[in-house]
């Protein structure tokens, strides 16, 4: 190890971190897209674990890494030799083999995860895999995530039981697997990729059924995701599933068990567990251990130190439930697809839309209206229409017969309440200053209505198209009978102005290459392609003419390999991108 030296030469050409990034990026958009992963590599060059000579990093990674990575990972047979596991023996060669690679490649990673450790000014928190090994390097792939996102949903404290890993949360069990088939990718010239909802399922299975060893240190291996499926989606006497599940050991502390079954119901016994589901019903709860229904009983809510939470499952009604570790909701699952616990509501979107629409500077008006908006969801039962509008007075008169006016006044909870209470609009101007309620609204057929939605959702659109036709600002938001909430016009998410300009940066330096990297090209035109409505003049045809020059310069090498070899090749025919005339400077932040 006193011999190790940063090197860059002889990267593998089969790493490619621009695959991995896409990859991640589709994957992790559909969990959040303000996660923004990306994924580096880093490789050891050595014949055996441990006796590396260099260290190196993705060419495409951040410069310097290498640097940062060389004093660190010099602990990583400190770490090894600490690690209990590494004085295991096998007596079957190739499990003794597999275990000091996992233990090998648990010190790796602890090394690497120290040298990037974050400072305060940070807001990337990293995982890294197992490693691959490719000719004489072995490879771990990095995947950085934005702390501030992944730190907003809950996670549990421990990430080991018995010394095997276990998820933390949904994202970490999502980041862990998506490392698992990049590495993958490596192993082998063709490696099953399964696809992104594959992918989000197994990873939910993965965090759902390590509740079972966390729970009672057994059960390794239940299929606990598919027993809660199956209880959510079996009706009992035409009634859909409700109430809830408590998984904890029988003596948990924070455990008050009022009934103990004699005859414990095995949960993957669906029909006989659903029916024991129906007595869980007011303060009683299912207990479980993680396979069987042992009885019904509460759970503390203080929770008891040292001690892993009690964890519950909530059944929602049809195929829909929650898991959670005391308070904190870990994922949700609908019809059998995982998701984060995100709340049905944007409020940060909606404030970052009416911002935009009103040109509002100040933050009191957006945040009264926010608030309202709020109270709205609160109070309306059956759903419930808020239009804000810069004109509102004059609708107000205009729309008279069709609504009930009130002298202006500042909208609070108790008018919003009743407004919502009758069928018809709330109308606000943007000071949150109600005008009429109960009002009926009008407008000519456009095409931006949704057959797929109902009476309030395209009233809604047909009335702000004729706004702004009238050259007046409004929005109308639109609260429905489940509780979801649209906004109307629905605008463009915010991107950084300088993800654009790193995309042509990358296009331009391709386009000054005599030899431009096929691959590479087509990243950027998938990254671009994502982006196409972000895309005005004169940005618009600087890319097409770039994409036209490297794309006739790739098309004549492959042709000149054709003339030589005899083969075919394919001819890329990237179409010209349209510049976008609805995009404003209120798109970029």
């Amino acid at each position: 190890m006193s011999q190790l030296r940063v090197e860059q030469a002889r990267w593998p050409a089969v790493v490619d971190s621009i695959d991995a990034t896409v990859d991640a990026e589709g994957l992790f958009a559909v969990l959040d897209e303000r996660l923004e992963p990306s994924v580096f590599y880093v490789a050891f060059r050595g014949d055996e674990p441990f006796g590396w000579d260099a260290v190196m990093t993705d060419p495409k990674a951040e410069r310097g890494l290498a640097e940062t990575l060389f004093p660190v990972v010099a602990k990583a047979p400190v770490y090894y030799a600490d690690d209990p596991d590494s004085g295991l023996i096998s007596m079957a060669p190739e499990h003794h083999r597999q275990t000091q690679k996992r233990v090998h490649d648990k010190a790796a990673r602890r090394a690497i995860l120290e040298a990037l450790a974050p400072d305060a000014a940070s807001d990337t928190k990293y995982w890294v895999s197992a490693s691959a090994r490719v000719d004489e390097f072995d490879i771990h792939a990095v995947l950085g995530l934005r702390r501030s996102i992944v730190e907003h949903y809950a996670a549990l404290t421990t990430d080991e039981v018995d010394r095997f890993r276990l998820p933390v949360s949904l994202v970490d069990a999502v980041a862990e697997m998506h490392l698992t088939r990049s590495i993958d990718a490596l192993r082998t010239d063709f490696a099953f990729r399964p696809r992104n909802a594959e992918l989000l399922r197994e990873a939910a299975d993965w965090l759902v059924g390590g509740v079972c060893p966390r729970v009672n240190g057994m059960a390794w291996g239940a299929p606990l995701s598919r027993w809660l499926n199956q209880l959510a989606s079996s009706p009992y006497e035409r009634r859909d599933s409700t109430g809830r599940l408590l998984l904890a050991r029988q003596d948990h502390p924070a455990l008050r068990v009022a009934v103990l079954f004699r005859d414990p119901v095995p949960l993957h016994a669906t029909r006989a567990a659903r029916k024991m589901l129906e007595t869980a019903a007011g303060e009683f709860a299912l207990l479980c251990d993680g396979t069987r229904a042992y009885g019904l009983g509460s759970a503390e809510t203080t929770p008891v130190p040292g001690d892993e939470p009690v964890f519950s499952v909530e059944f929602r009604g049809q195929a829909v439930w929650a898991l959670l570790a005391g308070h904190a909701e870990l994922l949700r699952v609908r019809f059998g697809e995982p998701s984060l616990p995100k709340p049905l509501v944007d409020m940060e979107k909606i404030a970052s839309d009416l911002r935009r629409i009103f040109t509002l500077a100040g933050s009191d008006q957006v945040t009264n209206i926010c608030d309202l908006v709020s109270c709205a969801i609160n109070s309306a039962t059956h759903g419930a229409l808020l239009v804000v509008s810069t004109i509102a007075e004059d609708e107000s008169e205009r729309l008279g017969a069709q609504g009930t006016r009130i002298s202006p006044a500042p909208c609070g909870p108790d008018l919003i309440a009743a407004g919502c209470a009758i069928d018809g609009a709330v109308l606000l101007d943007q000071s949150g200053v109600c005008h009429a309620i109960g009002v009926i609204l009008d407008g000519d057929a456009v095409p931006e209505g949704n057959r797929g939605r109902g009476a309030r959702y395209n009233s809604a659109v047909r009335y702000i198209a004729r706004t702004h036709e009238l050259g007046a600002a409004g929005a109308a938001i639109v609260i429905s009978e489940d509780g979801t909430v649209d906004m109307v016009p629905e605008l463009q998410p915010q991107i950084g102005r300088g993800v654009l300009d790193d995309l042509l940066g990358k296009l331009s330096a391709l386009s000054a290459q005599d030899d431009p990297d096929g691959r590479v090209m087509a990243r950027v035109i998938h990254r671009l392609n994502a982006l196409r409505n972000y895309l005005r003049e004169p940005l618009c045809s600087e890319v097409n003419a770039l994409k036209n020059t490297i794309q006739e310069r790739i098309n004549a090498q492959r042709a000149n390999v054709s003339a030589a070899t005899g083969l075919g090749y394919i001819i890329d025919d990237y179409p010209d991108f349209e510049p976008c005339e609805d995009v404003d400077e209120g798109c970029f932040r």
